[in-house]
């Protein structure tokens, strides 16, 4: 392989690696937003569907997002343009705990800033 295809290689994989965070961040943001959703509805009907998220899966999902936030970060990977938008799913899902567990969040918050 020569200098020129190995650039266009390194160049396309990191059109992809983008391209894929950034799709990893919408569906990410979406489930937030549905989650919130979902949880504003069973609050004003007072019915809990089957699809709502517990409070521990949230958090779990938090933490998780977070462990691998910190792991790109020394790549710049944790960005709105470039990589996952950390900040922005994190915001939505703790709106959504905040409706769930309002207590819950101050913690969450506190651990995630």
């Amino acid at each position: 392989m020569n200098a020129v295809q190995v650039y266009t290689l390194t160049t396309r994989r990191s059109t992809q690696a983008v391209s894929n965070f950034g799709k990893l961040s919408i569906r990410a943001g979406k489930l937030g937003q549905k989650q919130k959703d979902v949880t504003s509805e069973a609050m004003r009907t007072g019915r809990k569907p089957e699809d709502m998220l517990s409070v521990g899966r949230i958090k779990i999902l938090m933490d998780d997002l977070v462990g691998m936030c910190n792991q790109l970060e020394p790549y710049g990977l944790v960005d709105f343009e470039m990589g996952i938008w950390e900040e922005q799913i994190i915001d939505v899902f703790i709106e959504g705990l905040d409706l769930l567990c309002p207590r819950a969040v101050e913690t969450q918050r506190k651990a995630h800033v």
